[in-house]
């Protein structure tokens, strides 16, 4: 199992109809491509997406100034890369939970007949831990 960190954009926005296009047309228009998006309601009015590109810089910048928008982060995930059979997710998680790391969300990124390669986010108060269970080289 390898692993890396990447960058994910954390947005907060209106929950409402056109919400995911106006952020996805922002970065379509401005060139930037999206490797990975998760995209849900926290509740009837305010919704979150995580988003994943080559360049997060561009990413925060370009959806900051939305009119739908509340607030935008950046966060470190780990991206593990795993065979793509049963149960090699199950060994990750038994790692972190046998080292007390919570998680906030999963989900994967890429996935090819041999290999996906799933991103992690702890808490931020578990990053550390994650990483040197998961070893993951800065």
């Amino acid at each position: 199992m390898k692993s890396y960190l990447l960058k994910e954009i954390y947005v907060i926005s209106k929950n409402e109809p056109g919400s995911l296009h106006t952020i996805v047309n922002a970065l379509g228009l401005s060139g930037v491509n999206i490797e990975a998006i998760v995209a849900y309601a926290r509740d009837e009015k305010t919704a979150i997406f995580r988003i994943i590109t080559a360049d997060p810089a561009t990413t925060k910048r370009k959806i900051s100034f939305l009119p739908n928008v509340f607030s935008v982060g950046e966060e470190d995930v780990i991206v593990v890369i795993l065979q793509n059979k049963a149960g090699e997710l199950s060994k990750v998680t038994e790692k972190l939970t046998k080292a007390g790391v919570n998680l906030e969300t999963v989900y994967i990124i890429n996935k090819t007949n041999e290999f996906a390669e799933v991103a992690i986010k702890p808490y931020s108060a578990h990053l550390k831990k994650a990483m040197e269970v998961l070893n993951v080289k800065q």
